[in-house]
């Protein structure tokens, strides 16, 4: 039985930051990514050829019929991560990725905005535009702040290197790259992280997470990670490491591969006593050797 359980001992002095949950994303698919461009994480109803506009709690906006020509204000520099904060702050800030990461988000500031201003955000794959990912939005944002926008893929998003464009207007305002790296050839391997909250009897995940806003339920008190074996050998020495917010909250924990080289397994973590996990932003880290295999996270409203 693949039973690895993580237990937390949760500190009762800890300060804990809630995270906002309202936005929205796309429905767009593509053999390569999917992009989307709200700050709040969090389960939006529907989908469709167009990211869904949902405004944000956190500023005000102003509904406008057509995009402004205005292009006053400034997008401030990119920074991609594998996860973020309260909306506004990039949570391990990295700008290369293991193969089989499925989500990564570019995290930016902003000032001087109008709403209602035209801006798009386009993506290239190894220097070629990705037309499905292009998104063209009126800003809703107000003046100032931070904002987010992601690509993602539940198969893992495509290796090489991914470059985020941001325009208002038509004025070029920010660039910068991010690098899925390939797996080495012939190196055993980890398959994308699915996490949900419960498993069931043939230990399948039940309920599980959105790859595109991973918002784990409220009062949850324990959480599962699934993921697939890529040609790894029984008897492989591999490590797992949690963190919240950045921050590790376990030491690395070695694992022996006990199954064949693409059976599934999963491992897991939460509280002795049903206690619900802290809120806040966790990521899980799979290292074969020294070698990171793949990364991901989830949000704990």
């Amino acid at each position: 039985m693949k039973n690895r359980p993580w237990y937390l001992f949760f500190l009762l002095f800890w300060l804990i930051p809630a995270l906002a949950c309202n936005g929205g994303s796309s429905g767009i698919a593509t053999p390569a990514a999917t992009s989307t461009t709200r700050p709040k994480a969090t389960n939006t109803p529907g989908s469709g050829p167009a990211a869904t506009a949902t405004r944000s709690s956190a500023v005000k906006s102003t509904a406008t019929a057509a995009a402004t020509s205005a292009t006053t204000g400034q997008f401030g520099p990119i920074t991609f991560s594998a996860g973020v904060l309260n909306d506004e702050t990039a949570v391990d800030p990295l700008t290369t990725y293991p193969d089989g990461v499925t989500l990564v988000y570019a995290v930016f500031d902003y000032s001087g905005l109008q709403d209602g201003a035209a801006w798009r955000v386009e993506w290239k794959h190894d220097g070629q535009v990705q037309p499905d990912l292009t998104q063209k939005k009126q800003w809703k944002g107000g003046a100032s702040g931070n904002w987010w926008v992601s690509i993602f893929n539940p198969d893992g998003i495509k290796t090489g290197d991914w470059e985020l464009d941001l325009y208002l207007g038509d004025a070029l305002q920010q660039t910068a790259t991010a690098t899925i790296e390939p797996n080495p050839s012939g190196q055993p391997d980890f398959g994308p992280v699915t996490f949900a909250p419960d498993k069931d009897a043939q230990d399948k995940p039940v309920n599980a997470l959105s790859v595109s806003s991973p918002i784990l339920p409220p009062k949850t008190s324990l959480v599962y990670a699934f993921f697939d074996g890529i040609d790894v050998p029984q008897g492989t020495t591999w490590t797992s490491q949690w963190f919240r917010n950045g921050d590790s909250i376990t030491d690395p924990k070695t694992h022996t591969w006990s199954f064949g080289p693409s059976d599934n397994d999963w491992i897991s973590f939460g509280s002795t006593d049903n206690t619900p996990l802290v809120s806040g932003t966790y990521e899980l880290k799979l290292n074969i050797g020294s070698r990171l295999v793949n990364l991901a996270t989830y949000i704990m409203p």
